[in-house]
């Protein structure tokens, strides 16, 4: 961490104080929405999941029933791993 594109940061990598402070100040990461690798509903489903304000966060229940999950139902944590990670 930083995520790529954060020159300034990446020059210097941050401390511990500094990443909680990024966590908190800066915007939640997104994947990219505009280059194919992600569908939308997996891009929205990710998300919603970091929607940093509890109040504003779906909850456990609404996710569960997100579009994302209910297409890949019955699919394996493992084999979506193996596919994320290429």
């Amino acid at each position: 961490y930083p995520p790529p594109g954060d020159a300034a940061a990446q020059a210097q990598p941050l401390g511990f104080w500094e990443l909680l402070e990024y966590i908190v100040v800066e915007a939640p990461p997104a994947l990219p929405r505009d280059d194919g690798r992600f569908s939308p509903e997996l891009c929205d489903f990710v998300a919603k999941c970091l929607v940093k304000d509890a109040r504003q966060r779906p909850s456990i229940e609404s996710l569960a029933k997100h579009a994302f999950l209910k297409t890949h139902k019955g699919t394996q944590l493992s084999d979506l791993l193996k596919w994320a990670m290429g």
